[in-house]
């Protein structure tokens, strides 16, 4: 009822439960005002059925997978801040933001000429900055 038309309210096997490759799985969907399927359990291309699971997919990444992102980067889940390029203030990092400049990463990788232009810095500071953050970066 306050589902969408043609959204999965009732599947058996259960969600996220294992089905046998091939075997079939019935799905009931909300009522939908187009195609009605023609039995219970067929869709408008046909009867649903579990497909082969994927050797290459990604859902299966192993011992990985139960890692929490964090311990899997270490230090480099947190981005590097601006600021913490020397010489970078608060005015500074509050231009660079203003044109989706958020983080270390993103400053290493502009040009001189565009980092002044953001800034309203000269140049020479610019690739002293640029430089800087390449190497917080390479050090992550």
């Amino acid at each position: 009822p306050d589902a969408a038309p043609g959204a999965v309210v009732e599947q058996f096997p259960e969600p996220y439960a294992v089905a046998e490759p091939g075997a079939p799985v019935d799905l009931v969907l909300s009522e939908s005002p187009e195609d009605e399927p023609d039995a219970p359990g067929d869709t408008a291309s046909g009867p649903a059925t579990a497909s082969e699971p994927d050797p290459k997919s990604d859902t299966d990444a192993g011992d990985e997978a139960d890692d929490e992102p964090r311990e899997r980067l270490g230090d480099r889940a947190e981005p590097i801040a601006l600021e913490e390029v020397s010489g970078i203030g608060p005015t500074y990092a509050g231009r660079l933001r203003e044109e989706g400049v958020q983080r270390v990463s993103r400053l290493a990788a502009l040009d001189p000429d565009t980092v002044a232009k953001i800034t309203r810095a000269s140049t020479s500071r610019a690739e002293d900055w640029i430089e800087e953050a390449k190497r917080m970066a390479a050090a992550r």
